[in-house]
């Protein structure tokens, strides 16, 4: 499970629009970090946004974890928007990326 990867399928067309994944096993505070991407031309349409919520749900429903991560470069405005979207807030930053978090209710 958390090394496996999941394609984003647009199920109208039958076409494969993008990928998620989780970037290893939980660490020893429950933190698991997660990692998307999809085609130019299906951004800023909620794709994203869907499926990310759909893999933060996964990653809570196990007890060992707390906390997912994800970091975004700063001039990438649509991953922010989806990462805010979804309820992830900015915890960190240097010159080129921000790092996010969400923590379990």
């Amino acid at each position: 499970l958390w090394f496996t990867s999941w394609e984003i399928v647009l199920k109208k067309e039958n076409r494969i629009i993008g990928g998620l994944c989780f970037k290893g096993c939980p660490d020893e505070k429950g933190r698991v970090e997660i990692g998307y991407g999809m085609q130019d031309e299906y951004r800023c349409k909620g794709y994203a946004t869907e499926a990310v919520k759909e893999l933060i749900n996964c990653a809570f429903s196990f007890n060992n974890v707390t906390e997912i991560i994800a970091e975004t470069e700063k001039d990438n405005l649509p991953s922010h928007r989806v990462l805010g979207k979804v309820g992830m807030e900015k915890y960190e930053e240097n010159e080129k990326m921000f790092w996010w978090r969400i923590n379990k209710i």
